[in-house]
């Protein structure tokens, strides 16, 4: 039998029990491992190490109830969204005023939202 890893956010059947895991790895930027030192969940389920000359935070938690693998991944969400946005920032050079871009949309889609409440 070979020995297969799950990575992301996954819920599996196990003869017949359903089990919730998640496996995911970042590269981490300072904000970041401010943001896992500050969640009083994820600052203890998180191990930092290297993998190709890189540093690596990953998160793995695996259970078998429902409503706190929820709660749980709700809060790495959050993370994870303020990870993508820091890279976002970073990565591309050729796009000016990246944060008034980013406040432009989020006004938008909060307009957006106030307009379609019922």
């Amino acid at each position: 039998m070979s020995k297969m890893k799950l990575y992301g956010i996954q819920s599996i059947n196990l003869n017949g029990v359903k089990v919730y895991t998640l496996n995911i790895s970042i590269n981490p930027s300072s904000l970041i491992l401010n943001k896992i030192i500050e969640d009083p969940v994820w600052k203890n389920m998180h191990t930092i190490g290297m993998r190709n000359g890189k540093s690596k935070v990953t998160f793995t938690y695996t259970t078998l109830d429902q409503d706190e693998f929820y709660a749980y991944t709700k809060r790495l969400h959050n993370i994870l969204f303020a990870h993508k946005v820091n890279k976002l920032m970073n990565e591309n050079p050729f796009v000016d005023r990246k944060e008034q871009i980013i406040i432009d949309t989020l006004n938008q889609i909060d307009a957006e939202k106030d307009n379609f409440i019922l």
